[in-house]
């Protein structure tokens, strides 16, 4: 099992679609899927690298369209794995299923407005709540588990 801290797509914009539906996701600009699709690292992270801009606005670094290349295989083969979005003051989290994923186009909803394709996973019910019942807040936390919630892969 592995714990995933993520937003899901650039500004959290999917995270109500995946409270929604039951899903975690993520998202490749439509012309960069089909070198996903393929397989083609290489050509997938040399056009990232030339064609696209971090959330900062910056162009992309070759380990950072590596990753990029990796997160929608991590949707795909998520299965067991818990995951943990912030949303304000409260923590969500959820454990992925092994259905099969589903794929969709979309416009983003901010502010670039790119085509998209959206990889959703299945996942268990989302709670804000712990096994025992207790809200997860995030300005209870210990130090240390904020530091660690802090370090978020962008997914």
């Amino acid at each position: 099992m592995k714990v995933y801290v993520a937003n899901l797509a650039r500004q959290n914009y999917e995270w109500s679609t995946c409270r929604e539906r039951g899903t975690v996701a993520t998202m490749n600009d439509i012309d960069a899927q089909k070198f996903w699709e393929a397989n083609d690292r290489e050509v997938y992270v040399a056009t990232r690298m030339a064609k696209d801009t971090t959330a900062a606005g910056k162009k992309p670094t070759k380990a950072t369209a590596s990753r990029w290349f990796n997160l929608m295989t991590t949707v795909v083969e998520t299965a067991g794995d818990i995951w943990v979005p912030k949303d304000g003051d409260e923590l969500w989290w959820t454990t992925s299923r092994s259905d099969a994923p589903s794929f969709e186009t979309k416009q983003e909803p901010i502010e670039r407005g790119r085509d998209v394709v959206i990889c959703h996973k299945l996942c268990e019910p989302w709670s804000n709540k712990s096994k025992k019942d207790v809200p997860l807040r995030w300005n209870e936390l210990h130090p240390k588990a904020k530091d660690f919630l802090s370090t978020e892969a962008t997914l």
